[in-house]
């Protein structure tokens, strides 16, 4: 953390802040693509962010058109799919745990079946909720 200095006019004398300034994360970048594998847009996210903040901001803004409601992983308005290579081939590797209510929320929309565990490899293939993802690193959001 750092200190930064700044200019005071009333006394016409730089001064020392006491105030840190908080490092911040690098920016992740989130690539959305349509189903014939056409870039739609891209945009920075803030590491850690919710999916659906910047799905919001960008429907907002007339760049993409993806439905959401309520913002809060309820409704299932918001399915997207993810991957991290940007090829689609579904080799992302690893496995993702999700949450309980995104997973009850996929199988009451049938996009998962009933007994499906939580815990599911990670794949171009695996239906998500924009509202539970976070935006961790950078990402290929197929919509």
């Amino acid at each position: 953390m750092l200190g930064f200095i700044s200019f005071n006019p009333t006394y016409g004398s730089p001064r020392l802040s006491l105030e840190l300034m908080e490092p911040t994360p690098d920016p992740v970048t989130i690539r959305f693509v349509d189903a014939a594998g056409v870039l739609v847009t891209q945009a920075l996210a803030e590491r850690g962010s919710r999916l659906i903040d910047l799905v919001r901001a960008l429907t907002r803004d007339g760049e993409l058109a993806l439905s959401w409601r309520c913002a809060q992983g309820t409704c299932g308005a918001c399915v997207v799919y993810l991957g991290s290579d940007g090829d689609g081939s579904g080799d992302e590797g690893g496995q993702v745990e999700l949450p309980a209510i995104e997973r009850n929320v996929l199988v009451r929309r049938e996009l998962l079946p009933v007994d499906a565990p939580r815990w599911q490899i990670d794949s171009p293939t695996l239906p998500r909720l924009a509202c539970h993802v976070r935006c961790t690193a950078d990402l290929f959001v197929y919509i």
